[in-house]
């Protein structure tokens, strides 16, 4: 992970421009350090106030969507997500807070890329706690389904995501 380069710099101003318009956004932005990690895909957070942005996701994004992930990631950080996410499944739980967050930035008037994960509407304004008993019960319902179709185990999470917005190209 690199520290310092131009997309870490760019991140920086565009936290800055977020502050402007969400000061909600400014002390956990003065705080959060940022930097590069080749190896991520998209971007994420990490419970001790850390953002890796992959850059070869992060460069193809405009201003707009670069302040929408980095909002999204502080939002990650100041519900607590790491902390609140127990013994749960660690890509369901993922799935149902960025569906949390998504919904209050798209609210709030934020901007996020393309593929973002927003909730169902009868899950809209929920917590990641109700979200992901949501999706626990639906993949639940799925192997079920699966298995007295074919017999098979089933696989994966049946999760109900919208597919008008996408994982909110974030982990964490």
């Amino acid at each position: 992970m690199a520290p310092m380069g131009d997309l870490v710099r760019r991140a920086r101003q565009v936290l800055l421009g977020l502050g402007w318009h969400h000061p909600f956004f400014l002390p956990a932005a003065a705080r959060v350090r940022i930097v590069e990690d080749p190896d991520a895909p998209t971007a994420y957070a990490r419970a001790d106030g850390l953002i890796a942005l992959g850059p070869g996701y992060c460069r193809t994004l405009d201003g707009a969507q670069l302040a929408g992930v980095l909002a999204h990631e502080l939002c990650h950080l100041l519900l607590a997500h790491a902390a609140r996410r127990g013994g749960r499944d660690r890509e369901t739980w993922n799935h149902a807070a960025d569906m949390t967050i998504n919904e209050g930035l798209r609210r709030a008037g934020i901007t996020l890329p393309d593929g973002a994960l927003y909730p169902p509407a009868d899950l809209r304004g929920q917590s990641a706690e109700r979200i992901y008993d949501a999706l626990a019960r639906d993949a639940t319902v799925a192997r079920d389904a699966q298995r007295q179709a074919d017999g098979s185990p089933g696989r994966g999470c049946a999760a109900r995501a919208a597919p008008d917005a996408g994982r909110g190209a974030v982990d964490g």
